[in-house]
């Protein structure tokens, strides 16, 4: 029974990835989500302090952890990348599919909005070398 529970929420999450939506995802696409590129070395992103902002205001920011919806397990924020839309649009998708408990590195209280992402701090952002 654990099996079939794990496949289902895969084969679901599955239908977002590739572009067709399950049922009320927005169907946001990995490609789309993944294409960016870093911005600041991931080493030095990951060991910045950082700070905590909302997961909708973090658009533009930089990335300073590992946010990784599972299953799959494939990582969307990751440390020296810039946020965009496309990343925000996945996580908010496997939210509503499978909770938030199933986007590893997500912070929330009580499992419940607002949801918090860590990214540099603004001043971190001045002082990191750019790629």
């Amino acid at each position: 029974e654990e099996h079939f529970e794990d496949l289902f929420r895969v084969c679901r999450l599955n239908r977002t990835l590739i572009g067709r939506p399950a049922e009320g995802a927005g169907g946001a696409k990995v490609d789309e989500a993944v294409a960016g590129s870093p911005v600041v070395l991931p080493h030095d992103a990951a060991l910045c302090d950082g700070e905590l902002v909302p997961l909708e205001e973090s658009v533009g920011r930089i990335a300073s952890q590992f946010l990784v919806p599972y299953p799959p397990g494939i990582p969307v924020f990751i440390p020296g990348l810039r946020i965009s839309k496309a990343m925000i649009s996945l996580i908010r998708d496997v939210i509503a599919s499978d909770g938030p408990d199933a986007v590893h590195g997500l912070f929330c209280r009580g499992g419940h909005a607002p949801y918090l992402v860590e990214v540099l701090n603004r001043d971190e952002e001045s002082r990191v070398r750019r790629l």
